[in-house]
């Protein structure tokens, strides 16, 4: 059987992709820093305390795990929070990877090793001109968060895959929404929401003309799952690749507050340009087309589909 190991199984993509990988039959671990934040997980998931920015624990992890396939999801993601804590996300985001793959390379035997995921982000690409983002544009990373996750593609992929020929793959999803399984609201999609579900009568935000393409959970969580199974029908094909999860579509925060509005009958009032990240990227559309050529992956999910499961499983969460 083949055995997944996924760090970040507490947070919000590695729960969710934890129980799909369970369901399809897979041995999985996950990696956690806390035994507390074990109540989100479903049954089948055998949790591995360790802090991934010990490199001596997660080589403990790796002799004691010896797994197949890592997704190495575990971060620190929130933007704004970067900006005042730039060292922490560089010793969680890079030398965390590092740890992960030094680790992975030099204990797990080379014929055993299926697939290393590494999830980037949609952030890298900075400030663009030129849309749907590719995967093949050049990033221009402009926050600490941003640096730290393509400082760890640089690793993966032109270190490791290059100089240990480790079956890499590069993942860089654009924003994901529905976090109602891991009770997570401060980020925009979930604040918009649950505070119109709770019937708030302002909703403060940033830019209104900020442009983002939003992913539903479950279209994110497919596409890791079909780089596994890509990879385990042929991973000669995809080593080294790096691939977008997006939509195509590109709407302002302004235009997904009216969504919203639509969907939950909120009537209340919203206060704009309350917070604003220095540097923030004003557009992120991505491509979803490689994936589609080479996974046989595409959102399955319209935005106004996804957020109307997403407002559902939010009224359970607050009204439980």
């Amino acid at each position: 059987m083949t055995r997944v190991l996924v760090t970040g199984v507490t947070g919000f993509i590695g729960s969710y992709l934890s129980m799909k990988l369970v369901e399809k039959g897979f041995d999985v671990w996950g990696v956690a820093r806390f035994h507390s934040q074990r109540q989100i997980l479903p049954d089948g998931v055998k949790v591995y305390q360790c802090d991934i920015t010990d490199p001596y624990s997660v080589a403990q992890m790796m002799r004691d795990i010896r797994p197949n396939v890592v997704y190495h999801l575990a971060a620190m993601t929130p933007v704004a929070l970067s900006y005042n804590m730039p060292r922490y996300y560089m010793e969680v985001n890079y030398n965390g990877t590092i740890n992960i793959v030094e680790a992975w390379r030099r204990i797990v035997e080379p014929e055993s090793q299926i697939l290393l995921v590494y999830a980037s982000t949609s952030e890298v690409y900075g400030q663009q001109d030129k849309f749907p983002l590719k995967e093949e544009y050049m990033p221009k990373p402009n926050t600490p968060y941003s640096i730290s996750k393509y400082a760890g593609e640089l690793y993966v992929k032109y270190y490791a895959t290059e100089a240990f020929k480790l079956p890499v793959v590069v993942v860089r999803p654009f924003n994901t929404y529905n976090r109602a399984h891991v009770r997570q609201r401060h980020y925009v999609v979930e604040k918009i929401i649950t505070s119109m579900i709770l019937g708030a009568e302002r909703i403060h935000l940033g830019d209104p003309n900020t442009v983002r393409d939003f992913l539903y959970r479950d279209d994110h969580v497919e596409g890791y799952i079909r780089v596994l199974e890509t990879a385990l029908e042929d991973k000669e094909r995809i080593i080294g690749e790096t691939f977008n999860l997006a939509t195509s579509r590109g709407v302002t925060i302004r235009e997904l507050v009216e969504i919203a509005r639509k969907l939950t009958g909120w009537d209340g009032e919203v206060v704009w340009y309350t917070h604003i990240r220095p540097a923030d990227i004003r557009k992120l559309i991505g491509s979803y087309e490689k994936a589609k050529k080479k996974l046989g992956w595409q959102p399955k999910h319209t935005l106004e589909e996804g957020l109307r499961k997403t407002i559902d499983e939010w009224k359970k969460v607050l009204n439980a």
